[in-house]
């Protein structure tokens, strides 16, 4: 029997402007492209920084490091850094 969580049809994109990046770590472009399953119209989400580490197995300062990172490439805007919850544009 399936969950939920498996049945789910959501699928990432990876733009060229972040898939080709070199300063990029690879582990940025994986939560780049998780952000992305949840992205909404206007292009801001707000996210969960511990449900991100969870869905991809990969520890939460990761996720925190790869949020700076592709904050500072200019690839998202991340607003709200305080507690857990982060609010985040696409560029």
């Amino acid at each position: 029997m399936m969950t939920e969580q498996t049945n789910r049809n959501y699928y990432a994109v990876i733009p060229a402007n972040v898939r080709y990046n070199k300063s990029l770590s690879n582990i940025s472009k994986l939560v780049y492209s998780e952000l992305t399953t949840i992205l909404t119209k206007d292009k801001k989400i707000t996210v969960d920084a511990h449900k991100i580490s969870k869905n991809l197995n990969i520890p939460y300062n990761n996720v925190l490091k790869a949020m700076v990172e592709l904050n500072e490439a200019k690839i998202i805007r991340v607003e709200n850094w305080e507690e857990d919850n982060f609010d985040i544009y696409f560029i």
